[in-house]
């Protein structure tokens, strides 16, 4: 189920603090900062971080603005907009700018990335979380960190904008955002065969898929408890791999617009796999997915 939200958040002045959502009011008093936040369109879940940032506010004429928190005190040797924070922009805004070119625009008005003492990433409308690791890794091998931070990105589409209606169809928000962090860095970068190097989690998918207690991509999940299992190897690696190969049965123009059509159905509303296959089979007829 996806619901609007209106929180008021009282907190203390000495951190900065940041929600999802739109902020309505804030102030300072009493050595308190009490801020206000409305998100108006239906979402699933929602988030705040709090801590000490450096602020980085990016413009990109191509995108909405990016503001990036990144930590003040885990990142001392770099300069605000001259170091990892940059990074993080630079890849978001190509992920936007990309992302919107195949999937239609963005509702989105602003988005906020924010730095978290964890080692992955979480995405809600606008607003993203991102492991420390990838703000402090400005020199890196190459392809990691604009594989993960596109996948947050594309989570913007796939689990804020639709949102898988139970934990059986979570590969509909992991598969598709996993596929879609190579789509993106194989369009950026080209010279890295990003599909060549995906190879590797397909074999541990396979190599996972093989034993007793596998499951399959859209999985039987009782219940809450179950659906941490859910998140592996065959929901991102085969579920990313099965996207792909879908893409190649019908077309990729055909697949574009059967996943924009899908998209736009069920934009702030909750989606199940039969969505997604009726509106492939809409856009090739000729090349029925479902009997």
């Amino acid at each position: 189920a996806k619901t609007t939200y209106d929180f008021t958040f009282h907190t203390p002045a000495i951190y900065q603090f940041v929600s999802v959502g739109e902020k309505i009011s804030d102030g300072k008093e009493g050595g308190m900062y009490h801020s206000s936040w409305k998100m108006a369109t239906p979402q699933r879940n929602m988030s705040f971080n709090l801590g000490y940032f450096k602020e980085y506010d990016h413009t990109d004429p191509r995108t909405p603005p990016i503001k990036v928190l990144m930590g003040k005190t885990t990142h001392t040797g770099f300069q605000v907009g001259n170091g990892g924070d940059n990074d993080v922009a630079q890849d978001v805004a190509n992920s936007v700018v990309f992302y919107e070119h195949v999937f239609g625009k963005t509702s989105q008005k602003n988005f906020t990335v924010s730095e978290i003492p964890l080692p992955h990433g979480e995405a809600f409308p606008g607003f993203i979380h991102l492991a420390w690791s990838t703000f402090d890794n400005h020199e890196h091998i190459a392809g990691f960190n604009e594989y993960f931070r596109a996948h947050e990105v594309a989570h913007q589409w796939f689990g804020n904008l639709v949102t898988m209606g139970w934990w059986d169809d979570l590969w509909l928000n992991e598969g598709f955002a996993s596929w879609m962090e190579n789509k993106a860095t194989d369009h950026f970068h080209p010279e890295w065969k990003v599909w060549l190097s995906t190879q590797a989690g397909q074999q541990g998918a396979m190599r996972l898929d093989s034993r007793a207690g596998t499951h399959p991509v859209i999985a039987d999940i009782p219940d809450v408890f179950a659906a941490a299992n859910a998140f592996d190897a065959i929901t991102y690696q085969k579920g990313q791999a099965v996207i792909r190969m879908l893409e190649a049965y019908v077309g990729e123009d055909a697949f574009k617009a059967g996943v924009r059509s899908y998209i736009r159905d069920h934009a702030y509303r909750n989606a199940v796999s039969d969505d997604l296959w009726r509106a492939l089979d809409k856009a090739a007829p000729d090349k029925k997915v479902v009997d």
